[in-house]
């Protein structure tokens, strides 16, 4: 997505990069009371667009995808836009803090997971 956007990258000289046909997100919290919109909801709406016009090769960044319903349900519905959407060839990135999303991406081929941390001191 850098490189896209024409930014210089930090990374090693032969460093091969996948060029996307379109960038997707559903970040954020668009609940809306005058709309009777829940935080489920607008995820839910969010991702209905997403699915409805995804172009492949596509980065598809989450952020809880889930959230906001049953813990149990929400992870089902995670792991499997994950799935399905690694099925199409796209690049998916998603932050969780669904144990079983996490465990999902640790026993799946073609998943990777990671954790960040941060030092307050610094």
């Amino acid at each position: 997505m850098m490189a896209q956007a024409g930014l210089l990258l930090p990374c090693d000289p032969g460093s091969r990069l996948r060029a996307f046909a379109g960038i997707f997100a559903d970040i954020g919290d668009e609940q809306s009371i005058a709309a009777s919109l829940s935080s489920f909801a607008a995820h839910i709406v969010n991702m209905s667009e997403v699915l409805r016009v995804i172009a492949e090769p596509a980065l598809v960044i989450l952020d809880e995808p889930g959230a906001g319903t049953d813990p149990a349900e929400g992870a089902a519905l995670a792991i499997g836009l994950m799935d399905y959407l690694a099925a199409r060839g796209c690049i998916v990135a998603v932050a969780t803090h669904s144990t079983a999303v996490k465990l999902h991406a640790y026993s799946r081929a073609g998943f990777d997971a990671a954790a960040v941390d941060f030092d307050p001191e610094d």
